[in-house]
């Protein structure tokens, strides 16, 4: 399912909605999720490891004249993850890093969002992973094309706050790790309940309240946007 449906996220007037109302968005096929961390070899050299998660979907409702109203779930598979080091990927899924044995599931989850500047945005939002949970800041442009929009954006994590090589120091691997993606978006087109009026969102949002119940409700009843 590479990226068929967080991390992320996001999404200049094809965004604009109704002033009561944001845009439910579906990421198209194609989206990349990469990271990046500086790591050191027995004698010391330091080298760039980056790598590849094929494996997320993402639910995103957005709108730019109202960012305060955005919602954001991406759930990310980290078992098929890989890097550009064969040798390195056993020990990346070992308990010391990922531990994808025991926590093969991470999940970014936003409420809201702020806008920097004309089409770039600020999303603060929480990232579980490893078990532990932590506040993570997205920041992401939009560029707007025909029908859709094309979104790239970065997240600077660090892995101490998931216990992620909790007994590997600087000196052999760096505590900053770097999330980068990019997608292309569509809104998805308007539907209508039998009476005629704005169709429940929760056809949209009920696989991802599988992994994001509570901020998105938390969300909903502070904003009063998401569906019942």
């Amino acid at each position: 399912m590479r990226s068929t449906g967080l991390i992320a996220v996001i999404i200049l007037s094809l965004f604009c909605a109704t002033a009561a109302k944001a845009v439910n968005w579906r990421v198209l096929p194609g989206g990349l999720l990469e990271f990046s961390i500086r790591v050191a070899d027995q004698r010391g050299e330091s080298f760039l490891v980056t790598g590849d998660i094929p494996d997320w979907q993402a639910w995103i409702s957005f709108d730019t004249q109202d960012p305060d109203a955005t919602q954001v779930c991406v759930a990310i598979d980290l078992s098929r993850t890989q890097t550009d080091r064969a040798g390195f990927d056993a020990e990346m899924h070992s308990d010391t890093w990922l531990g994808t044995a025991a926590h093969p599931q991470a999940v970014f989850s936003a409420a809201r969002a702020e806008t920097i500047r004309r089409g770039q945005f600020i999303s603060g939002g929480i990232l579980e992973l490893r078990g532990h949970s932590a506040p993570v800041d997205v920041r992401f442009t939009l560029f707007a094309g025909e029908g859709q929009v094309h979104v790239t954006g970065s997240a600077l994590l660090d892995r101490r706050a998931f216990r992620i090589g909790s007994r590997i120091g600087a000196s052999s691997a760096g505590y900053d790790v770097l999330v980068t993606f990019s997608f292309d978006a569509e809104p998805l087109a308007s539907s209508t309940d039998q009476a005629g009026g704005p169709a429940n969102d929760d056809s949209y949002w009920r696989e991802a309240r599988r992994y994001c119940a509570d901020s998105l409700d938390a969300g909903r009843s502070a904003s009063g946007k998401m569906g019942s």
